[in-house]
């Protein structure tokens, strides 16, 4: 009876989770090994930081791109979406000369998978303040950037893209 009550009360939950659907308008997924994400593009401008707060109303967070599989799926899903440079969740903000995402503090580490463009990250033209990165289509003054990150200001008004990922529900063990 324990054990009939205890796998009740797991499906229930499982059936009565809304916290587990992505928003409204994360309508690109990426199943990746460990989880699950949920892409929304986003229509209107924002500086970095707006963008930033925009996704937190939305109910996730400027994207962070941890995987190759995973940069592959957003540069593709870029290229599907009007084909413009869009704001990603990495900066150095906070370290200087080290890059890391927002939400997850995680540095970047460009030896694992390297998504920079050429040359990047460049502080173009002596620009101290190139602090937040774009996943960058651009071609023009010698460079060539199709969906790869670059350094820019940011205070530049872009679109950009929110990711969110459902709460992970715990495998329940049942000893004997």
């Amino acid at each position: 009876m324990y054990l009939f009550t205890i796998s009740a009360i797991y499906f229930l939950v499982q059936i009565f989770n809304a916290g587990g659907s992505p928003p409204m308008g994360f309508d690109k997924t990426f199943n990746g090994t460990a989880m699950t994400s949920y892409y929304f593009f986003s229509h209107d401008l924002e500086t970095w930081t707006g963008a930033l707060v925009s996704c937190n109303m939305l109910g996730g967070y400027l994207a962070e791109i941890n995987t190759e599989p995973e940069y592959v799926f957003v540069k593709q899903a870029s290229k599907d979406r009007e084909g413009i440079s869009r704001w990603v969740g990495l900066s150095n903000k906070r370290q200087g000369n080290v890059y890391e995402w927002a939400i997850s503090h995680t540095v970047y580490n460009s030896t694992v998978f390297n998504m920079w463009a050429t040359g990047e990250p460049d502080h173009y033209n002596g620009q101290k303040d190139e602090s937040c990165v774009l996943l960058d289509k651009f071609d023009g003054d010698g460079k060539t950037h199709n969906f790869e990150l670059a350094d820019v200001m940011c205070d530049r008004r872009e679109k950009y893209i929110c990711e969110y990922n459902p709460p992970q529900i715990p495998t329940l063990a049942f000893g004997k």
